[in-house]
């Protein structure tokens, strides 16, 4: 039997750190189920919603304690079977705006001087 677990998780953001969250979560049979995670200022927050076998969670929540830089605090979720019910995707794409960008993604659409 598994239980699902909310974890909020702040801390200065840095090369690895997801992975790093991951891995905690891998090593102690978890399954990433969904998440929500942002940079601001600095700092990574995320959410993400888990699943881990009833007998794992406390190793699993001293194993999060563990990560270096990293405050993570779980909740066992009450709504376990509404994440399986249904499943919706959102994909946000943000790309830092350069000179040229546009003109190297998309084909020109000006006529050459010999087409006019």
């Amino acid at each position: 039997m598994s239980t699902s677990l909310v974890l909020t998780a702040i801390g200065n953001d840095r090369p690895g750190l997801v992975e790093q969250l991951a891995k905690v979560i891998s090593d102690h049979q978890g399954n990433w189920l969904e998440s929500s995670m942002s940079h601001l200022s600095g700092k990574f927050a995320g959410i993400v919603c888990i699943s881990v076998p009833n007998n794992g969670i406390e190793a699993l929540t001293a194993a999060l304690a563990g990560i270096e830089g990293l405050r993570v605090i779980s909740e066992i979720s009450e709504d376990a079977g509404s994440a399986s019910k249904a499943r919706r995707l959102k994909l946000s794409l943000v790309g830092h705006d350069r000179i040229g960008m546009r003109t190297r993604s998309f084909p020109s659409t000006r006529p050459s001087r010999g087409q006019r």
